[in-house]
């Protein structure tokens, strides 16, 4: 849709400005929620500098391993073209990878600093979906993760972009996406914005997004993300997700997740 805009005669990418955008309004949300804990407002910062590190580490991490075989295969063409060569370290991610490496990042933080790993994860957990909504609007206008081909008024035709067919409409999934992330982002406000809470605000993001993330793979027609048993890598990290969530929320006690 609109993949670069100019300013002052310079071609400034939407997505990394809208990514931009939602870590600045999550970092800032999560700096009223420390205040609950008081936390001093220096370690979220930190904290999430490191989050966003773990982001961009573990998101590329596994969308290389989900696109293992084409980089195999293409392995000569990768290595003898620069421009492909660069756009495959500077383009594309894949989320999950990038929230289990933001939760790592936020975790060693906490653990080098001797703060409470729970405690970090409570305060800026509840903002990922904010951030990913913004993402999600980055997404739409580069023409990524597109949806299923569908006729117009609801399929959209992405006529620059870079990554999707430009004579074909999609079901435009990405604001889906960013709509839903929202509607979790503002429950997470009303339910424990203002309260200190136990694991229960990252175990609550953590299914919703796992069962939400997993239907919405049905409606996604862009390029490979691996498939096993005719469901995708993010179906199946969603099912684990969910699994893992239960069984926490199951055997350890609030208490516990707390003093963690």
């Amino acid at each position: 849709m609109l993949p670069y805009i100019d300013v002052f005669g310079r071609q400034i990418s939407m997505y990394a400005l809208c990514i931009l955008i939602g870590l600045a309004l999550g970092i800032l949300a999560a700096f009223f929620r420390a205040k609950i804990y008081h936390c001093p407002w220096e370690d979220v910062l930190y904290a999430s500098f490191y989050g966003i590190l773990g982001l961009i580490a573990g998101g590329k991490i596994l969308f290389f391993l989900t696109n293992l075989s084409w980089i195999l295969e293409h392995i000569k063409e990768i290595l003898g073209d620069m421009e492909t060569l660069s756009g495959l370290f500077t383009g594309g991610f894949v989320f999950y990878g990038g929230v289990l490496g933001a939760v790592a990042g936020i975790c060693l933080y906490a653990k080098q600093y001797h703060l409470r790993t729970g405690m970090m994860l409570e305060i800026l957990v509840p903002s990922v979906p904010l951030v990913h909504a913004l993402g999600r609007v980055g997404c739409f206008c580069a023409g990524c993760c597109y949806g299923l081909p569908m006729a117009p008024p609801l399929g959209v035709y992405f006529i620059h972009s870079l990554s999707a067919p430009r004579d074909i409409s999609f079901f435009p999934v990405q604001l889906l996406e960013a709509g839903c992330n929202l509607v979790i982002f503002f429950i997470l406000l009303a339910k424990y914005g203002g309260k200190k809470t136990k694991g229960e605000a990252s175990c609550f993001y953590l299914l919703s997004y796992g069962i939400l993330r997993f239907g919405l793979e049905f409606l996604r027609a862009d390029a490979e993300r691996g498939f096993f048993f005719g469901l995708s890598t993010s179906q199946w990290i969603s099912i684990l997700l969910v699994i893992c969530v239960l069984f926490i929320r199951k055997r350890i006690s609030p208490g516990r997740l707390e003093e963690s």
